[in-house]
Formats: structure tokens, sequence, C-alpha cells
């Protein structure tokens, strides 16, 4: 199961946006700079970094997961449909011009906010709460390969895929990656418990190793009066 969240996470298509954001906007013509839609997009990455510890404390995990990969889903759909300005502005100029100016830069910011809040570090904290203690260093390493592993193959078929497919098709194939994650989450994934309701349980036992040591300590003292 965490390995398939894992493939989600690279299917997204978050590694190959972050490696080849300046190749892609200058492929896709877009009328901003891309140095400049570059740094929206990592300010969008840093963004959601900062707003997901809040918000994976306040809500549940697979609700923080869904709406993530949905927000990206959508993302993905307004980049694909940004990538055809230039067909679209063929046929509409007087309506699409002013909208396809900066319909790019919104999707790239949409696109690594979501990224960032959600899907990048939602799966992390699932791995700790989902495998039990026994195969938790083996489930991790293993999700970690399924992770990398997918990474490699989908930056070296970059190329590849834009050639077949095209810009369009290659978004269109992550919103379709990133919607079959939402619906595997959904129906297969299990709500895990919040982080704050396990350490309340735990705060809430007593500490009979500790309460051991001091009595055991006490006996010492005991023990040496005597002497």
């Amino acid at each position: 199961m965490v390995c398939v969240l894992m493939l989600i996470q690279s299917f997204s298509g978050s590694d190959t946006v972050y490696n080849y954001i300046i190749l892609i906007a200058q492929m896709a013509h877009f009328s901003m700079n891309e140095n400049l839609i570059s740094v929206l997009h990592q300010c969008g990455f840093n963004l959601g970094f900062i707003v997901a510890p809040f918000l994976v404390k306040h809500t549940r995990r697979k609700t923080h997961f869904l709406y993530a990969s949905i927000g990206i889903t959508i993302a993905s759909l307004l980049l694909a449909l940004g990538m055809s300005h230039h067909d679209l502005g063929e046929r509409f100029p007087e309506h699409s011009f002013l909208l396809f100016q900066f319909l790019p830069a919104i999707s790239i910011c949409l696109y690594s906010f979501f990224y960032g809040c959600g899907i990048g570090s939602v799966p992390y904290t699932m791995m700790g709460e989902l495998l039990p203690d026994a195969i938790r260093n083996m489930g991790n390493s293993l999700a970690m390969l399924f992770r990398y592993g997918s990474v490699f193959i989908l930056l070296k078929q970059f190329p590849a895929m834009t050639s077949t497919m095209g810009l369009n098709g290659l978004f269109l194939f992550h919103a379709c990656c990133c919607a079959m994650g939402a619906i595997f989450v959904q129906f297969l994934v299990p709500e895990t418990k919040p982080i704050d309701t396990l350490n309340d349980s735990i705060e809430g036992c007593p500490a009979p190793k500790t309460i051991h040591h001091q009595e055991s300590v006490k006996t010492m003292e005991i023990d040496l009066d005597e002497l």
C-alpha cells in the first residue's frame, strides 16, 4: 500500500516539472519568462511545505491526501489547457489572449503548492502509521525504491513522452494518474489516527519504568545508609 502511495507521488509529475520546468516553459512558448516561471514554481513548493505541518496536525491523513490529489489533477488539466493557448488563440483571439497569458503561471503555482502541502508530504507520514513495527524498516526501504525507481524511469522517458504525446498529453497523463490515485486512496487506504490523538493517549498512561527506576534508587540509598 505504501509503495502505491509512493508511485502516486512519482506519477503526479512533480519531479518531471521540477527538473524540466525551464525546458517545458520554452517548449510551450509561455508568454511569461521561463526563469520567472521557475521561480514561481519553487515558491509554490516552499509555500506548500510550510503549510503542510499545520494541515497534517489538524486534518485526517486520508482527507488531506485526497484534496491534494484533486488539486494537482485540476492544476494538471489547467496546464494542459494553457499549453494549447496558441491553437485556441488562433480560433478565439478576442477572448483567449489575456486568459492564457496568466494561466500557465497560475497553474504552475497551484501544481507545486498542492504537491508540497499534500502529495509530497503526507505519504511519508502515513508510512510510519500504516506499517507495523516488525516490517517498518523493510517497508520504508521498499517504498523508497519504488519512489525513486519510478522517478528515474519518468525522467528518462520525458523526451520520448513529449515527442509522442506532446506536453498537453503529458499533463493529461499525470492528471489521470492523480485521479486514479485519489480513487485508490478513497477506497483502499485506511484512515490513520492523527498524531495528536496518539500523543494524548501516551501522555495519559503512567510510566512504570521511570517509577521502577526511582524505587530502585531509593532502595540503593537505604542499603548504603545501613552499611
